[in-house]
């Protein structure tokens, strides 16, 4: 079995109560606030490959845990924030996420040599006006001949499983600024891998969505366990 750790960076549409000026709850609940659906199928993916699941407990509109540390929308209200506020969020939300998952993909590469990082996301079915055709979507660096293998193989086998449509790096590119961005600047390719799974959020509020995720998460799991 391939040592796995999950993450759901945009889990949560929670704000505390401190900020809760900043964003009403119409925009807390939309795309902007959170990624619907993404938690569900993540806590689907860890309980399917027994993995460590590390879920952002805030909005992302307080701090985005999917942004690097110099990404200028990483603190989409940081005009209306003094510096302290900012630097606070930095130290008590996003480095404590970030470090947990960097600790939990060091611990498994030094006890098996390679770790799998799956970063679960959904995005909106409409953006700027252009309906989005990508139902699931799989992000990774094509120069990393491990990632692009295995995203192949669940392009592959969720296509045939579910009837989706299923496309390799969109609606995002897969090595655009990102949480598995970073992590692969610090290991190399045969050390750590990192795929982000995007699902329409069209998908996620369809009538089929429950048993839907019960299997897209059985496809996935075999296929990263190397089940035939």
């Amino acid at each position: 079995m391939n040592p796995v750790v999950i993450s759901c960076e945009h889990a949560s549409k929670a704000m505390p109560a401190a900020y809760r000026s900043l964003f009403g709850p119409t925009t807390l609940a939309s795309h902007r606030g959170f990624d619907a659906g993404a938690l569900e199928f993540a806590a689907d993916l860890a309980t399917k490959l027994s993995a460590p699941l590390f879920a952002g407990t805030w909005s992302r509109l307080l701090i985005d845990l999917n942004r690097s540390a110099h990404h200028p929308q990483r603190i989409p209200a940081k005009h209306k924030l003094t510096a302290a506020q900012r630097n606070a969020l930095h130290d008590t939300v996003w480095n404590p996420f970030r470090q947990d998952v960097a600790d939990a993909i060091r611990t498994a590469i030094d006890i098996s040599g390679h770790c799998l990082h799956l970063s679960v996301h959904s995005f909106t079915p409409v953006m700027n006006g252009q309906a989005r055709t990508t139902q699931v979507g799989l992000l990774y660096d094509p120069a990393r001949s491990m990632e692009a293998e295995l995203a192949g193989q669940l392009q592959s086998r969720l296509r045939a499983a579910t009837g989706l449509t299923i496309h390799r790096n969109q609606p995002y590119r897969g090595v655009a600024d990102g949480h598995t961005t970073a992590l692969r600047r610090l290991h190399s390719g045969p050390r750590y891998s990192g795929i982000e799974i995007e699902i329409n959020q069209a998908v996620v509020s369809g009538k089929d969505w429950t048993p839907l995720r019960e299997l897209m998460t059985g496809v996935i799991a075999a296929a990263v366990l190397l089940e035939p």
